[in-house]
């Protein structure tokens, strides 16, 4: 792999060549002191995880950089972490618990907006404490720089990350950074809800509205994106209506080749997260359709499958096919009594709405709206209560 990192003008610049499949132990090698110190201002970008930028804010904190900002492709100006007003977290999009020898700090920005106002309207901060500080939720990159640089300030001794793929812990800070423990939880089991469906069907806008709607009944809840090799990142969905060429080139630039390791990987991940999470919404790959004979779960791609406990299949109206040909291909793999749904969107551009069928043992649905620049979907929510029980029908209200 190439360096994944560059300091150019004042700049750390993250350039991963694979993201998903990146070892925390990669941060023994990443010494950004001596860079660092000579900086008063540091502006963080690049390609890189939550978890990366995490340290990254740490480290500049410690090494006294007086300015702090983040870089992301889907705004001009860069967000400014540091310095901001003090004072201790107070809101609404996190939730903190303290347990007897650590807190747990976790992003809740689901339905929130995600730029820098947010800093300047609720206080963000840690209280001055040696204990052990353990972060984790779904979050834009600079909220977690943000996090990194408040814990250092607030003279947290041992921070740590917790990713819902991974079986342990791992540790962001400069005393052993990559080393892993083991979690503070007892692992369970969960359920992996799988979206199936063609490419451009809308299964990414789906399985966000189903991770929203499953959210309001359990908070143990997180959308996984499983195409590794074309994943669409928040930013992407964000930068899509301001620049749509933009946004393309960016996200083509961060596509690769699926490989037997990488669907291994994805598949690895899945078990992990039915582990640590009580839901995981699994946005699925469609295949590959560049051959004439479309291959729906071309070769090797059966091992992500096989972790997925129930399939909504999502279909087109305009291509009343594709639902037949998804069962064919689970049922090949002996998957197909795992279906608890077929979708058929139709539509994309209209006002989100979804309908069910009555009194079938499949839940049969209709569903529009599906555009990717379609950001409130709220008007889905309530008929997804309905999968919601189908496919945990033990689960209390």
């Amino acid at each position: 792999m190439k360096d994944w990192y560059i300091f150019d003008d004042g700049k750390l610049i993250f350039q991963l060549d694979t993201i998903r499949d990146l070892d925390p132990r990669v941060l023994e090698t990443a010494d950004w002191q001596p860079e660092m110190r000579k900086l008063d201002s540091l502006e963080i970008t690049g390609k890189g995880t939550v978890w990366l930028y995490c340290r990254a804010g740490w480290e500049a904190a410690r090494a006294g950089v007086r300015r702090i900002t983040v870089k992301k492709p889907d705004e001009t100006e860069p967000v400014v972490i540091w310095p901001r007003p003090a004072g201790v977290c107070s809101g609404s999009w996190f939730q903190t618990t303290e347990y007897e020898k650590w807190t747990h700090f976790q992003f809740a920005v689901q339905g929130k907006r995600l730029d820098e106002t947010i800093l300047q309207d609720e206080p963000f901060g840690f209280a001055k404490n040696d204990r052990m500080l353990v972060l984790s939720g779904a979050a834009a990159v600079w909220m977690y720089a943000a996090a990194g640089v408040q814990a250092y300030l607030a003279g947290v001794t041992d921070l740590f990350y917790s990713d819902p793929r991974r079986p342990t812990l791992f540790c962001l800070d400069h005393k052993h950074p990559g080393m892993e423990i083991p979690r503070m939880s007892e692992a369970h089991r969960g359920l992996v809800l799988g979206i199936v469906g063609d490419p451009n069907s809308g299964k990414s806008v789906l399985s966000g509205a189903v991770e929203e709607a499953f959210l309001l009944r359990e908070q143990s809840c997180w959308k996984f994106d499983c195409d590794a090799a074309s994943p669409t990142p928040r930013w992407y969905l964000s930068l899509l209506p301001k620049d749509p060429e933009n946004a393309k080139e960016l996200r083509n630039s961060q596509k690769t080749e699926w490989t037997a390791e990488l669907e291994a990987l994805v598949a690895e991940s899945l078990r992990n997260l039915r582990k640590t999470l009580s839901i995981t919404i699994a946005d699925l790959p469609g295949g590959n359709h560049k051959a004439k004979s479309p291959m729906r779960m071309p070769p090797g791609r059966e091992v992500i499958m096989r972790e997925i406990d129930r399939f909504v299949i999502l279909g087109r109206a305009d291509s009343p096919e594709i639902v037949e040909a998804w069962r064919s291909e689970l049922r090949k793999h002996g998957l197909e009594d795992r279906v608890a749904a077929e979708i058929i969107s139709s539509e994309p551009n209209a006002a989100p709405s979804l309908t069910w069928e009555q009194n079938t043992s499949v839940l049969r649905g209709r569903i529009t709206g599906l555009d990717r620049k379609n950001r409130d979907l709220s008007a889905l929510w309530e008929p997804l209560s309905l999968l919601y029980s189908a496919i945990l029908p033990d689960r209390e209200e």
